[in-house]
């Protein structure tokens, strides 16, 4: 079942665990939107967070908060929302993670473009014996260049964590 935007499905809150994975690297607006969504879903969140080697290929890698750095701002973005979260933050190195061993996790939250990476995960757990994951789809928030707000495009200096610009594109005309 895949749930978009806010659509929800009925279910105690108190029964369910939410996953969610990703780098959180620049913590910005869009995380931060699919944190609160996660949180909507469950005060109980695992958070696969991706480890420092596996982000060495990305652009201006070199301005990449390392692990603890990127878990310290998400375990205290969360706090601040709310006193009562329980928040588990493992390291993954692969797209899955948890996902696919765990019994005991009931959702998951995406982003319009992880949406297949879910779907892969739910056959995979099919495969396991676990119970499928409900998916809940999160818009990606847009800068205010109509493009999507991205950490590369913070480490590039085009963007702040909100999404407003920081440089204009020149365009030259010949």
């Amino acid at each position: 079942m895949i749930l978009r935007g806010n659509q929800e499905e009925g279910g105690e809150e108190e029964f369910r665990k939410v996953i969610l994975g990703g780098s959180f690297d620049k913590l910005h607006k869009g995380h931060k939107f699919l944190l609160k969504s996660a949180l909507k879903i469950s005060k109980k969140i695992k958070i696969g967070l991706v480890k420092d080697e596996i982000l060495q290929d990305k652009p201006f890698s070199y301005q990449i908060e390392k692990f603890n750095i990127r878990k310290n701002k998400v375990i205290s973005f969360l706090s601040e929302l709310d006193k009562n979260i329980r928040i588990d933050i493992v390291p993954i190195s692969d797209p899955y993670g948890p996902s696919i061993e765990e019994y005991d996790i009931t959702d998951i939250v995406v982003t319009e473009e992880t949406v297949p990476r879910a779907v892969k995960i739910n056959k995979i757990r099919t495969s396991r014996n676990l119970p499928k994951l409900r998916i809940h789809v999160v818009r990606l928030l847009l800068a205010e260049d109509g493009r999507v707000i991205r950490s590369s495009r913070i480490r590039a200096g085009e963007i702040d964590g909100d999404g407003k610009l920081l440089v204009n594109k020149i365009k030259i005309k010949y």
